[in-house]
């Protein structure tokens, strides 16, 4: 197991275990690429980390050791072949986000999304990594304030955004009570699923520095 640097996150999900998905997701705009930069930073004192995706705080200012890959828009096939090939494999491989890949398969029944989840999660597994995905949700009428709200709609509606949540062995939901609380506003976390199974737990941060409280 690979700690995210969050003791209480580790505790509830087990970390970043390797063959697995670990999935961040939230309205735009919450800090999912923020978050995903603090993990990443953490783990680097552990174990090398690949990031593909545009996040600008990667490409900005990238964790020293830290392998950052910007592209306008990649199929998860060339992904998952690339990495099937690249020794030393990384310890931890991050995708921010699941738009950032397009797949060459044109869906006509189904969310795309729900194909490239299954692809990353088939390629954790046959790699023995743990793969760190990020994916907007959708804001759904009356979700906005309601994070009980936003975890119904991941599952109860696995064909719509994001179709990526049920391949993911861990899902959580980042949320923001507010976005009027200035530099240090609250921020929760939402753990919806682990490997064991589905839970509903919160953790609370402080976002500006991503702080445990409490």
């Amino acid at each position: 197991m690979i700690s995210t640097g969050f003791s209480k996150l580790d505790e509830l999900t087990g970390g970043l275990i390797p063959g697995k998905l670990f999935l961040i997701i939230g309205h735009r705009g919450v800090g999912k690429s923020s978050f995903a930069y603090t993990i990443a930073r953490s783990v680097l004192k552990q174990t090398t980390v690949h990031v593909w995706g545009e996040c600008d705080l990667f490409s900005m200012r990238p964790p020293k050791g830290c392998r950052f890959y910007w592209r306008e828009r990649c199929h998860v096939e060339a992904l998952d072949a690339l990495y099937r090939q690249v020794l030393p494999r990384p310890g931890l491989l991050v995708v921010d986000d699941v738009d950032h890949l397009a797949c060459s398969r044109k869906p006509i029944l189904f969310n795309p999304n729900i194909y490239t989840g299954t692809r990353l999660k088939r390629l954790a597994e046959d790699l023995n990594i743990p793969i760190l995905l990020t994916s907007w949700l959708p804001c759904l009428l009356g979700s906005e304030n309601n994070p009980a709200m936003q975890i119904d709609s991941i599952r109860i509606s696995p064909y719509r955004r994001p179709g990526c949540a049920p391949a993911a062995d861990t899902v959580v939901l980042l949320y923001r009570p507010s976005f009027d609380g200035g530099p240090e506003y609250p921020v929760e976390l939402h753990i919806d699923k682990t490997p064991s199974g589905f839970t509903r737990q919160k953790i609370e941060f402080s976002f500006s520095t991503y702080k445990e409280i409490g």
